[in-house]
């Protein structure tokens, strides 16, 4: 099966995929085909219509994504719409969120065909918080000698730490490591960060729950580097993305960022 949102989106409304999956998938396609435009000066926008909910009466800023070709070719037979005439640029959903801004309160993929799907108020910030996700986590991977990055961890609103609780207090759960050094694990998306309870659950019967506690980055360095027994950090340690470790010298360039902030 070719590796397309239309076939993912099968797959989730036939109860195959749970919504997180869907949302990572969807953030990570590369290829979306969207109507775009420039202004007098050659700078590229999304271009945005309107979508009528009959239902409240209520007009919405509306973006189109397609999955390809075919999906747009559908979309035109239907509607023989102004929305798709004009400009088409090859996206990826970063690219597109980064176009996109907060011009958009609905977002329609494969709008006119059986598998299209619509975000709207909060699922469009699901698919632009899963979409910050991937890009950093991309970052991690392939980027991670850009002092760009930096800027990125320090600014980055959706990190997750897990802690346990203990008669002595809460303590931070730590990615595994066969070397036993002392690793926090952190994690990017909802879908990194169930992996490892699940992991961690299935390794500890019977344990309590552990306690998620959501962080910016710039307060997450800082607690991380203030703590002197861990020895480095590890992001997404179960996957679903490629786990990516460092040293705490990570968290201590990251957390003196706060002075230049």
């Amino acid at each position: 099966m070719i590796n397309i949102p239309r076939n993912s989106i099968d797959l989730f409304k036939t109860g195959k995929l749970d919504y997180a999956g869907l949302l990572r998938f969807l953030a990570e396609y590369d290829s979306w085909q969207v109507p775009t435009q420039k202004d007098n000066i050659g700078n590229v926008h999304i271009k945005t219509g309107v979508y009528q909910d009959d239902e409240t009466n209520r007009s919405y800023s509306q973006a189109l994504l397609f999955s390809d070709g075919d999906a747009m070719w559908k979309f035109g037979q239907e509607h023989n719409s102004d929305d798709i005439r004009g400009d088409i640029s090859k996206l990826s959903t970063i690219e597109f969120f980064d176009l996109l801004g907060n011009s958009a309160e609905v977002i329609d993929i494969d709008l006119g065909t059986e598998t299209g799907l619509r975000f709207m108020d909060d699922k469009v910030n699901d698919l632009r918080q899963a979409a910050m996700a991937v890009k950093l986590e991309t970052m991690l991977i392939e980027e991670e000698s850009d002092p760009k990055i930096f800027s990125y961890l320090y600014h980055y609103p959706f990190f997750q730490v897990f802690l346990r609780e203990t008669p002595n207090g809460a303590n931070l759960l730590l990615a595994p490591d066969a070397m036993g050094r002392q690793m926090a694990a952190v994690f990017t998306a909802d879908d990194c960060a169930a992996n490892f309870v699940g992991n961690y659950m299935k390794a500890n019967p019977g344990a309590t729950q552990p306690l998620a506690l959501a962080l910016e980055g710039s307060n997450l360095f800082k607690k991380l580097a203030a703590m002197p027994n861990l020895q480095g950090i590890v992001f997404n340690a179960s996957g679903p993305t490629k786990p990516k470790a460092f040293s705490m010298e990570l968290a201590k360039l990251v957390a003196g960022m706060a002075k230049d902030a």
